[in-house]
């Protein structure tokens, strides 16, 4: 069920229900309508007995359309419940090569690739690796170890990602990864303690707004801000490496990366898919850092990727006069969002907007992106759309680094169109 949504009972509920109201109502008429009189009119009558009986299922009923009660607040991070012991260190050696000296980025990412080709005891092996050189990845490796049937190493990092890194208990509850979890009967320990540890990093408060500024920046020199939005589950880190400064240093702009909304660990967030109420985020992140620099009045230009991308095309289509453009890659949305309700303006007609993707990703990726940028020119904007024909994972363009000054340049007027 949506979150928010109201429980409905099913029809046939809903049929008996009044039917037997209807009864209980006749029966009350009929009793009303009869001659009083005798020792029956000292007694209680059929009508309070008959109310009697179905009032349960009225009151039962009428509670099923009131919003559910709120959830209890999370103030501490909740005992595992199963706490299993960790499984035995797989071996650090693949291949000739000693994993442990392998960069913890690669290995996420050679382990995303076994996995893509079924091998998911290779997967777990390389990123058991991954994670122990620091990568964020525990919730990968259990869904690893669940595909390779390895269950209770799965539960035992399933639950250290819950209250390490933090784990969407919505997530949990559907991902196909976790299927053969969830027709374990441990699972219903683990699920509500997933909830938990959610409720509590949801209440945390936690967030991160980081800033890049151009080398031998004064504040007080109005200068265009690119503001990063990373992906669902991910963290502001995603926007600020060395391309960054290099294209800060080249184009006089800063970077402000931005946290999503809602946060789901320690350095996981999400954005909320609310137009209004995630520009309210960016908001306030600007905020933050105006006593370091000074941004020049509608040079914002919003970056995204994935659910950060559709949410930078949403808001940066609402609000043109604030926004210079988006530089939109690799869309996607939980809420199947799709610029829908964005009215046409001549502010917009006078904006322009990068949308990119990768043409092997997932097919949802790619129609996302088609859509965003055919709305886009319809709303008047100008748009440069590419799908890249060699990229096959969901990811940052492979040209990012280079490609990055040449899109700010042309959202922002002072450069030519991408090719």
């Amino acid at each position: 069920m949506p979150s928010g949504a109201l429980p409905r009972p099913g029809n046939a509920r809903i049929a008996l229900i009044a039917l037997v109201v209807a009864g209980a109502v006749g029966l009350t008429s009929w009793w009303i309508a009869r001659p009083a009189g005798g020792p029956e009119g000292s007694r209680p009558g059929p009508t309070a007995e008959a109310m009697a009986k179905v009032r349960p299922d009225i009151e039962a009923m009428l509670r099923s359309f009131e919003p559910p009660p709120p959830e209890p607040p999370q103030r501490a991070l909740p005992e595992r419940p199963l706490a299993l012991p960790a499984p035995p260190e797989p071996p650090a050696q693949r291949d000739g090569h000693d994993l442990r000296k392998i960069e913890p980025v690669r290995l996420f990412m050679e382990a995303r690739r076994a996995a893509a080709h079924g091998d998911y005891q290779a997967a777990a092996q390389i990123q058991h690796w991954a994670v122990a050189g620091g990568v964020d990845g525990k919730y990968d490796l259990a869904c690893y170890y669940a595909r390779a049937g390895q269950l209770d190493a799965s539960f035992h990092w399933l639950e250290r990602a819950a209250v390490e890194e933090g784990v969407d208990p919505d997530w949990a509850a559907r991902d196909s990864d976790l299927e053969v979890l969830r027709s374990d009967a441990r699972w219903a320990m683990v699920y509500p303690y997933l909830a938990r540890a959610g409720r509590y990093w949801g209440q945390s408060g936690i967030k991160k707004t980081l800033l890049v500024l151009p080398k031998g920046y004064r504040t007080g020199k109005p200068i265009p801000v690119v503001m990063g939005m990373h992906g669902l589950g991910s963290q502001p880190e995603d926007f600020v490496d060395e391309s960054v400064q290099r294209a800060a240093d080249a184009l006089s702009v800063a970077f402000v990366s931005v946290s999503g909304t809602l946060p789901r660990g320690p350095r996981k967030f999400v954005w909320s898919e609310s137009p209004a109420r995630d520009r309210a985020r960016l908001d306030e992140a600007l905020a933050e850092v105006r006593d370091r620099v000074t941004v020049a009045p509608g040079q914002v230009i919003l970056i995204g990727f994935s659910q950060g991308g559709q949410m930078a095309a949403e808001i940066a289509a609402r609000d043109p006069r604030h926004y210079a453009g988006a530089v939109v890659m690799s869309p996607g949305s939980v809420t199947e969002l799709s610029l829908d309700g964005v009215p046409r303006s001549p502010e917009l007609a006078q904006r322009r907007c990068v949308v990119v993707v990768g043409a092997g990703e997932s097919p949802g990726n790619v129609r996302l992106a088609e859509r965003d940028a055919t709305r886009l020119r319809a709303l008047g904007a100008e748009v440069f759309h590419k799908p890249y024909a060699e990229q096959q994972q969901h990811s940052f363009p492979p040209d990012f680094d280079t490609a990055l000054p040449i899109w700010i340049r042309y959202i922002l007027g002072t450069g030519p169109r991408p090719r």
